[in-house]
């Protein structure tokens, strides 16, 4: 029987990835593919990653919500694909890395076009690993760079901020990081039996939505060309 701490995964609706990267596109058309489906390949990451260049290419700006999971249960995979999916559909440009392993490039990427880093803190959130390209780094990309990149937490475990395994240093960095003065959403509710379950992703868009417009953010990341909401999304 699960216990008060353990989270039951949300049943999958849809498996929509916006931002997904494989291993299986290295080569000669090894690229990113971003929600204006346009497959940017490593020449347009590395100027992407470039402060030279990325200021001064309205294309390259930060206009995007980054996604930024641990992607170690299947669940949790399939729960941030959904959320993509819904966001997508509010009209929030999403992106986010799906990998198996490191895949640093795509990561770059993803935080040179970020505006908003939507922290996904479930229960591992922040671990650092042995992997360079881990949550742990991308929060703490987050951290050096306020200016350009707005952290927003969304707590997904009952524990919060998140007390990963591993090294002391992921743990003592959620714990600055996520500070009380850092408002965080909601994604999670109590059940009858005393567990936890995570919102249904649709629901969690627009909370995420609502919460970018109060921080002043909306125009930022907003893509005018989405689409409407149907009675079975």
């Amino acid at each position: 029987m699960e216990t008060s701490s353990e989270i039951e995964p949300w049943a999958e609706i849809g498996n929509v990835p916006l931002f997904e990267v494989n291993k299986a596109l290295q080569g000669l058309r090894e690229g990113v593919r971003c929600d204006d489906g346009r497959v940017r390949g490593l020449d347009d990451i590395a100027l992407m990653c470039s402060p030279e260049t990325s200021s001064m290419d309205p294309v390259l700006a930060r206009r995007y919500v980054m996604l930024s999971a641990r992607f170690d249960k299947q669940d949790n995979v399939e729960y941030v694909k959904m959320l993509s999916k819904q966001l997508t559909r509010i009209g929030i440009r999403n992106i986010f890395v799906n990998t198996a392993g490191d895949f640093g490039v795509a990561t770059d990427a993803c935080l040179a076009q970020a505006r908003i880093l939507l922290a996904l803190c479930t229960s591992t959130y922040g671990e650092k690993t042995t992997g360079t390209y881990e949550t742990y780094m991308e929060l703490k990309y987050a951290r050096e760079h306020p200016g350009h990149v707005r952290l927003v937490p969304v707590k997904l475990h009952p524990k919060y901020p998140p007390e990963p395994p591993g090294p002391e240093e992921g743990r003592n960095q959620n714990q600055v990081a996520f500070s009380p003065s850092l408002i965080y959403i909601n994604g999670i509710n109590e059940t009858s039996s005393g567990t936890y379950c995570k919102v249904h992703p649709r629901q969690l868009a627009i909370d995420i939505a609502r919460h970018i417009h109060d921080l002043g953010l909306w125009s930022d990341v907003y893509e005018s060309t989405a689409s409407k909401f149907s009675n079975d999304d």
